[in-house]
């Protein structure tokens, strides 16, 4: 696995895994690659901490409360995962269901489902606000 980390246009910076270099470009060449918190695909590689390991390792001592990075990630996904129980799945009817919401012919409530990229980009096309997320394993599971 290859582990990226990216930028978009609006700064947002992310950490992708990927199964080689080549599925990267050919992901990032197919506007597949996309920023988890604007939805932007125009990203690019921005250079990120190598490790090394030369054997043994030495155990380090744990820190009394995780830096502030840390936290402001644990509370970015607490929103997150509040936000996913607060809305409906709705599956791969999700651009339907979001079209009917914004016309006025469904109720106004938050959704969540699938769509493939030219159907967000056609969503948003339409004026229909929509925000792609990543799956995230282990959505519903406790924070630690």
């Amino acid at each position: 696995m290859k582990v990226f980390d990216l930028r978009c246009v609006c700064s947002h910076t992310f950490e992708v895994w990927f199964p080689s270099h080549q599925a990267y470009v050919e992901q990032q060449l197919a506007g597949l690659v996309h920023c988890p918190l604007c939805g932007r695909t125009d990203v690019s590689k921005v250079p990120s901490p190598t490790r090394s390991n030369f054997g043994k390792s030495v155990a380090q001592p744990s820190l009394a409360s995780p830096d502030t990075e840390t936290k402001q990630l644990q509370e970015k996904l607490k929103h997150l995962r509040a936000a996913i129980a607060a809305s409906e799945d709705v599956g791969a009817a999700f651009a339907e269901e979001a079209r009917a919401i914004h016309r006025g012919d469904a109720p106004d409530r938050g959704i969540r489902g699938t769509a493939d990229l030219d159907s967000v980009k056609a969503l948003r096309d339409e004026g229909i606000d929509v925000l792609p997320l990543p799956q995230l394993p282990g959505a519903n599971q406790r924070l630690h």
